[in-house]
């Protein structure tokens, strides 16, 4: 199978194409190739995680990559019967696409965080979409509210589901993770900053301030970078720290502040984590400073700090988890979600065979877990050695 694929999803019913359907070819040109286009428009730090994020944006993307996005586009699709045929993809409006989502009942805009307990399997789940405060609930009090839930009703088990998170402000992360753990914590190791005027200007912070946070109160001067360890994190005193078992579920959708969150659980072992490896890797740049050009006037960015995470290291890769569950292009288009399915049986293994589990049992739990699925792609680090079901 090409690592570069496109697959008709459910938007793609809005003009009849049959979802799951592996597109071939757009207006003549490979499809593997035009996806490729797409990557290099879309900055990475990582080679292989900019494609999910290219691909949300198709749009913008054929119109950067030359096609004139007003005319019809032909595309030869596979379908799931594998059979081939050529359609015409004509354009249409946002509104269509908002008309479309509202009659099949699909949300057109996601929350940044919501909860909803799962009752069956003695479990909370937390969908933590973006890292950003929601005017309307804030975060402190989501978290509070559904904390509170969680104790009142006795749950064991708790799913934070960060899989479309794509980052935002890491503070988000040091609140949820103060309901984890009463122990202080950091989500960055190391930090590395270049003292600049352009710096100063755009945060406003003070050379003063700077000596303290950069060079221990030491004098600091201008193009110079300075490499320190960030300040550890006091947890805040909350009533309802959760003591059951968690579970993190990541993907490479996760950038930035979500990969601290993501990277912090795992050197903290707060969680088992489960999915697919990170988007950005576990040493990144970050703290985007935002100007105006001078001339076009138009908004650009820049980093303003490197980070090695906790637990992190530069050598490129992102956080990897505990047990690997593929999340296939097909199990999209067909409403599936292995990795929601596998931690879910973990729990139910977890609750009615092993009720107490030991840590010389641990490497058999995760075979029974795997052996389980027989269909799905599953790796786990606490197996003795590499199982792929057949």
């Amino acid at each position: 199978m090409s690592l570069l694929r496109a697959v008709v999803l459910g938007r793609g019913q809005l003009q009849g194409l049959p979802i799951g359907a592996t597109v071939i070819s757009i207006n003549g040109e490979d499809a593997n190739i035009v996806i490729g286009k797409f990557a290099r428009c879309q900055a990475a730090e990582r080679q292989d995680s900019n494609l999910p994020v290219a691909v949300q944006s198709v749009p913008l993307y054929l119109w950067m990559a030359g096609y004139d996005t007003s005319q019809p586009l032909e595309l030869q699709i596979k379908t799931l019967d594998g059979k081939l045929r050529r359609c015409e993809l004509k354009s249409v409006t946002f509104a269509e696409v908002l008309a479309f989502q509202r009659k099949n009942r699909q949300q057109a805009e996601r929350k940044n965080y919501l909860f909803r307990m799962l009752p069956e399997h003695n479990a909370g789940l937390i969908e933590f979409n973006l890292c950003l405060e929601d005017s309307q609930a804030p975060f402190e009090k989501f978290l509070e509210k559904t904390f509170k839930e969680l104790h009142e009703q006795r749950v064991s088990n708790l799913i934070i589901d960060l899989r479309r998170n794509p980052g935002g402000n890491s503070s988000l992360g040091d609140m949820l993770m103060s309901y984890l753990t009463d122990k202080p914590f950091r989500q960055a190791d190391l930090e590395s900053v270049k003292i600049s005027p352009m710096l100063r200007a755009l945060t406003g912070i003070d050379m003063e301030l700077l000596k303290k946070e950069c060079n221990d109160g030491q004098k600091v001067k201008d193009g110079k970078v300075y490499t320190f360890r960030s300040p550890e994190v006091k947890p805040q005193s909350v009533a309802w720290r959760f003591k059951g078992k968690v579970y993190l579920l990541i993907g490479r959708k996760n950038y930035s502040s979500a990969v601290l969150l993501a990277s912090a659980m795992k050197h903290y072992k707060l969680a088992t984590i489960i999915g697919e490896e990170t988007g950005d890797p576990t040493a990144q740049y970050g703290n985007i400073l935002l100007f105006d050009l001078p001339n076009s006037g138009l908004q650009a960015g820049v980093a303003a700090k490197y980070f090695v995470m906790a637990g992190g290291s530069e050598d490129g890769h992102g956080v990897i988890p505990h047990h690997e569950v593929i999340q296939t292009l097909e199990d999209l288009a067909n409403n599936k979600d292995p990795v929601m399915e596998f931690v879910l049986n973990m729990i139910a293994v977890r609750r009615h065979v092993f009720p107490a589990i030991s840590e010389p049992c641990r490497s058999f739990y995760s075979f029974s877990i795997a052996r389980s699925f027989p269909a799905m792609s599953v790796r786990s680090q606490v197996k003795p050695r590499p199982f792929r079901p057949k």
